[in-house]
């Protein structure tokens, strides 16, 4: 693989750690880069007022779709690597708005491609108030946010993304990702009862747990 086929998101207040291309390339070089295929390295966040934050920043792993609906964003950009054919898949199921870059490179990873997850660090993840995506937070500041947070169980513009997906791209999916994109989209209008009905039967998780995903519905 040369460097043109190997691409990368970057930030530019990150810190990419030596390595973190090299990584890259010796596991793409491993692979068959006719097929789309999406690695998440890792990293540790840190701000310069309180210095190391948490060990790990990419701590979600999604496998499928349904593992994805309710975490109201996607993987962390800074993290991504990927090969030519999932860039060609980004582009292509692109709709006219999206919510941000690397929520639907999630999307489109988890409906065309395949993901592969490292523990290798590569990137210092700088948290400022400047921030995006608000970024990573120490476990303790997430437990209460989880618990207190008004922010709805689906985020209006999580939710909109995944819509104008699906509507870009529903010919393209399988059988059973059009039905938990439909069901997922009917979500918020089905009676309690019927949302853990479905939760059950078609494994939607947040952080491959069903318990947190009712606790967080129960709680919101």
């Amino acid at each position: 693989m040369t460097m043109a086929e190997l691409i990368f998101f970057s930030d530019q207040d990150d810190i990419w750690l030596e390595g973190k291309i090299i990584d890259a390339l010796k596991f793409f070089n491993k692979q068959d880069n006719e097929m789309p295929i999406l690695y998440l390295q890792n990293g540790c966040s840190f701000s310069d007022k309180n210095g190391l934050i948490n060990k790990y920043i990419q701590i979600c792993r999604p496998k499928k779709i349904e593992d994805f609906f309710f975490l109201n964003g996607g993987l962390y950009g800074c993290c991504m690597a990927f090969n030519a054919k999932m860039r060609d898949k980004y582009v292509d199921s692109l709709p006219l708005n999206i919510f941000m870059h690397d929520h639907h490179m999630t999307m489109a990873a988890l409906s065309f491609a395949r993901i592969e997850y490292s523990n290798v660090k590569c990137i210092f993840y700088r948290r400022h108030l400047n921030n995006v995506s608000g970024g990573p937070l120490s476990n303790y500041k997430k437990a209460t946010n989880f618990i207190f947070s008004d922010v709805p169980i689906i985020n209006p513009k999580s939710f909109e993304a995944i819509n104008l997906f699906f509507l870009k791209n529903k010919f393209s999916l399988t059988k059973n990702d059009i039905i938990v994109f439909k069901i997922f989209l009917d979500f918020n209008a089905l009676s309690f009862m019927y949302k853990l009905f479905y939760i059950f039967k078609y494994n939607f998780n947040i952080y491959n747990s069903k318990i947190i995903l009712i606790y967080k519905l129960l709680m919101r």
